[in-house]
């Protein structure tokens, strides 16, 4: 069985990973219609597996493009839904991986559930390679989330995201850190509805924070969170009060997410 989705993996220097992540796509029970992985200004030995590695699958069935330089994740993600000719988009990072059945299970509770334009889902954080694959009931809890309750807290993993292609809106491409917060935001913050799926159906194999690479970077990640807040108080999409009441709490949360990472 084949989905109308496209799911889009931005990739850089991702050799040691990217072919975790694109088995699990091509073990989905509903497979997508396409994948679009978008090099982000790999270097060559990069650039030179994935041009092998589109050559396993199905003819077709992955596009790659190539940037010349690298522009960053948001930049790469536009790019490839920019690209996507299926009715639904989905995000995968080049380093996680998908449960059997996530696009079975989140495009089937989209196409029940017209009015959600964008559904995440729980993403397990694993300490090591082995991924289980729990039995999933076929009944499918979901909690709908409000603009305000996002404003709070991220619950959207980008790789956990399925959204409706033909929605008005973009990454930021300047942004390197928060670019995807921002953009489910913007989204919510518009009008639209949103739920998330209350099953694991992603796979993380590094902690969200205090782990070397792009989650280490706590601090960078804080200060664009409250530059995204000041962006959407700027352009009125949230009230004085709400920033009053936001920039302290994602503060707070910042603070905690230093203490965890010392600890560990």
């Amino acid at each position: 069985m084949k989905a109308p989705v496209s799911v889009v993996i931005p990739c850089y220097n991702c050799k040691g990973t990217i072919k975790r992540a694109v088995d699990s796509v091509w073990a989905q029970t509903w497979r997508p219609e396409e994948v679009i992985i978008v090099d982000d200004g790999s270097d060559e030995e990069t650039k030179l597996y994935l041009r092998d590695l589109v050559k396993n699958y199905e003819t077709g069935w992955i596009k790659l493009i190539e940037h010349d330089v690298n522009r960053g994740p948001g930049s790469a993600r536009n790019t490839g839904w920019d690209n996507a000719t299926q009715l639904y988009v989905a995000f995968l990072d080049s380093d996680d991986s998908w449960h059997p059945r996530k696009i079975e299970i989140q495009y089937n509770f989209m196409r029940s559930n017209p009015e959600f334009v964008i559904t995440g889902h729980k993403v397990e954080v694993l300490k090591n390679d082995y991924t289980p694959f729990p039995e999933h009931s076929e009944k499918v809890r979901f909690r709908k989330i409000s603009a305000k309750r996002l404003l709070f807290q991220n619950v959207f993993p980008t790789s956990s995201v399925m959204l409706k292609n033909g929605l008005p809106f973009r990454f930021e491409p300047s942004k390197k850190y928060g670019e995807d917060y921002l953009l489910w935001l913007n989204i919510l913050l518009s009008g639209y509805s949103g739920a998330f799926i209350k099953l694991n159906l992603g796979y993380r194999y590094k902690p969200y924070y205090g782990f070397s690479g792009l989650s280490a970077k706590l601090w960078d990640m804080e200060r664009k969170e409250i530059n995204s807040y000041l962006k959407l108080f700027r352009e009125s999409k949230i009230s004085f009060f709400t920033i009053c009441v936001v920039l302290p709490f994602s503060f707070l949360k910042y603070i905690k997410r230093v203490i965890k990472s010392l600890w560990k």
